[in-house]
């Protein structure tokens, strides 16, 4: 049974290695949050989905927060217990955890059916419990000022953002599309899951990918109006990823058909550039 650090790992490279430079009892702290939500989306990430064994797992979270015992023999019982540790130490909402839940619901296909978001509300209502409470479950572990919720959200939103358009093919063997209907009808793409067979699909889908990272662009610059909020020793690890983040949109801006070819990741040394960039430049 793998650990936390190593779920916390095999996650994300971004989050990972940027958040090796909190102090080690943040880490930990940083760590048990990510194993918790990883083991939670891979229930639904797996083929075919694990509804059942989802299902146990929300429910063994809830008789942990009751104070019920738990079998310590269930394979994620130290996943589930040191999460609810947390959440109970640090005050994180009951509504922020059950919006997370609801978006991971959410990805469950009903009969195999493909699961496609209609429109910008629908899709924010899905970020908000699949990132923006993640920013806050952080922001309150890091006990930064209620200010700072806002943009924490938005950072959250951000990230989620260029996983939407980073992942476009993987999410697509997945039988999902988070890219809206409303945006592919506004910009022409009739199917994003397809690649572009003449030069007016691929202006039109390069159109809607530029777009979509000129959103993010635009919410990353909220967020990062709250690091103001954040300590210095926090600030950088975090400053790290987003920057990571502002990469892989960079990348994909210059050649939106490179998510068709490969996975964008930052390798470690560009990690470690990365935050002696942004240690520097929060001086």
């Amino acid at each position: 049974m793998e650990n936390k650090e190593q779920i916390f790992k095999k996650s994300s490279t971004t989050y990972y290695y940027s958040s090796l430079f909190f102090p080690k009892d943040i880490l930990d702290k940083i760590a048990t949050i990510y194993a918790y939500v990883r083991v939670a989306d891979n229930f639904v990430d797996d083929y075919p989905q694990d509804i059942n064994g989802y299902k146990q797992f929300i429910n063994l979270t809830n008789k942990a927060f009751r104070g019920d015992e738990i079998d310590k023999e269930y394979k994620y019982y130290t996943i589930i217990t040191e999460f609810v540790t947390v959440a109970k130490r640090f005050n994180f909402k009951k509504k922020w955890i059950n919006a997370f839940h609801h978006s991971m619901i959410s990805d469950i296909s009903k009969d195999n059916k493909k699961i496609i978001y209609q429109t910008k509300a629908e899709i924010d209502k899905y970020i908000f419990g699949s990132a923006e409470v993640i920013g806050l479950f952080i922001v309150k572990v890091l006990n930064l000022p209620p200010a700072s919720h806002h943009s924490a959200m938005k950072q959250g939103h951000a990230m989620q953002k260029i996983n939407f358009i980073r992942d476009i093919a993987e999410d697509c063997q997945l039988n999902r599309q988070y890219i809206t209907e409303e945006q592919l009808e506004k910009f022409e793409v009739k199917n994003i899951c397809q690649q572009p067979h003449n030069n007016h699909e691929l202006a039109c889908f390069r159109k809607l990918v530029r777009a979509e990272i000129d959103d993010y662009n635009e919410i990353q610059a909220e967020a990062e109006k709250g690091y103001r909020f954040i300590p210095y020793r926090y600030r950088i690890p975090i400053a790290t990823a987003a920057s990571l983040y502002k990469w892989t949109a960079e990348v994909i801006y210059n050649n939106p058909m490179i998510i068709f070819e490969k996975k964008i990741k930052p390798t470690k040394q560009r990690v470690v550039l990365t935050f002696i960039k942004q240690a520097i430049k929060w001086i």
